[in-house]
């Protein structure tokens, strides 16, 4: 049921990752429109709404996620020992524990889910680990592309991030819509390489499962 549950949470969380990056595109359109010297302020209303929303639906998501995600990382670790994996590379409190400690959180967490698809897939099973990889780079990627339009480029505009006229630094605005396209691409990459190591995990602890009741 954990599984199940995170699972469609990072479904959701890379569906308004990707609706968002639409919403970032629509705003070159504006910065187009703007440039020519059209008036777009009807529009930028609208899409300032739009942007909050999506920001209340991505956090709201993003807290609603991580307490699913670390509910199932707990009790997976919890289970490999009884599934016959041996002794896990962490308990199930520092499986959630890693995730909140400065420098330590960039490389653990995913030492922790590599050892977990390791210990859980099936005996004679290969692969897989570099399906855990691709979803950290991806999802640390993300965290440091949404940094920048944050942090280096909210101070270039009078209304962030929609300006209202050009001369609020259209130049700017546009290096932070780069910038925040390209972060939420990031983000729902790293969703649903997420849901493939979910699942990749889940099924080979099922198929544990069944080996041990086919021993018994």
């Amino acid at each position: 049921m954990r599984a199940n549950v995170t699972i469609t949470l990072l479904a959701a969380m890379a569906l308004i990752a990707l609706a968002t990056a639409l919403l970032d595109i629509f705003a070159f359109w504006l910065i187009a429109k703007l440039k020519a010297g059209v008036s777009v302020e009807l529009e930028i209303e609208r899409a300032q709404l739009l942007t909050t929303t999506m920001t209340c639906l991505f956090l709201g998501g993003l807290v609603l996620t991580t307490i699913g995600f670390l509910a199932w990382l707990s009790r997976s670790i919890e289970n490999v020992l009884p599934l016959g994996g041996g002794r896990p590379l962490t308990s199930p409190r520092w499986a959630i524990g890693w995730w909140f400690v400065p420098l330590a959180n960039l490389v653990m967490p995913m030492r922790v889910v590599a050892d977990l698809h390791a210990r859980t897939r099936p005996e004679g099973s290969q692969g897989g680990a570099a399906l855990v990889t691709s979803w950290w780079l991806a999802w640390v990627a993300g965290l440091v592309a949404a940094y920048i339009p944050v942090n280096i480029y909210a101070g270039h505009f009078g209304s962030f991030p929609w300006p209202r006229h050009p001369g609020e630094t259209l130049d700017a605005w546009s290096a932070y819509v780069t910038a925040s396209t390209v972060a939420d691409a990031l983000h729902a990459a790293s969703a649903l390489l997420a849901v493939l190591v979910v699942r990749r995990i889940q099924r080979g602890a099922e198929a544990r499962g069944i080996e041990l009741a086919g021993t018994t």
